[in-house]
């Protein structure tokens, strides 16, 4: 058999090629509003009284994923009894640029909490985790779940083992479930 064009041979490559290119300009639209979006949070208002700040923030993941590594993160707020403020060396999100609507979030070296209980008393906990990670889930742009997990936390006066912390909601779409251990 014999061929008079190298249409067969040359398509697949072709086709490759502009898949390819397809799926880097899809990633570099996406990343390129992630950034601009977090030029616009730092420092600011990220909903109703909470606001996010860090020192440095870097974009990765190419061509799947958008990982975000911040330094020098913190949140702080205004809760039901008080201000609240939580800090940490090293956080990342990590989020497929496809399919599941699924965050994966990870802390690393020294965290500071700081909170007002519900007698108006200050608290603080400084602590290192041996591994905090947690997730979110979102449908329909509303989160349906949110789960923490802490591995050998080690502070001042306190030490657990692993600690969790799972959200997620009711089947009825109105209420919450919770569930700590």
């Amino acid at each position: 058999m014999r061929y008079s064009s190298r249409f067969f041979l040359y398509a697949p490559l072709l086709l490759l090629l502009v898949v390819a290119g397809f799926i880097g300009a899809t990633w570099w639209k996406t990343a390129s509003a992630l950034e601009s979006r977090l030029a616009t949070l730092k420092g600011h208002q990220a909903g109703p009284g909470v606001t996010l700040d860090w020192r440095a923030a870097n974009v990765s993941g190419f061509p799947f994923r958008l990982d975000v590594t911040f330094d020098g993160f913190s949140v702080k707020g205004a809760g039901a009894h008080g201000p609240f403020a939580w800090a940490s060396d090293h956080f990342a999100v990590h989020a497929l640029t496809y399919g599941a609507q699924k965050d994966v979030f990870e802390a690393a070296g020294q965290q500071h909490l700081a909170w007002t209980d519900a007698a108006g008393q200050s608290h603080v906990l400084d602590f290192l985790p041996g591994s905090l990670r947690a997730s979110a889930i979102r449908n329909a742009g509303s989160l349906t779940r949110f789960d923490v997990d802490i591995v050998a936390l080690n502070g001042k006066g306190l030490g657990i083992g692993r600690a969790q912390f799972h959200m997620r909601q009711g089947p009825d779409g109105k209420s919450i479930d919770l569930m700590a251990e």
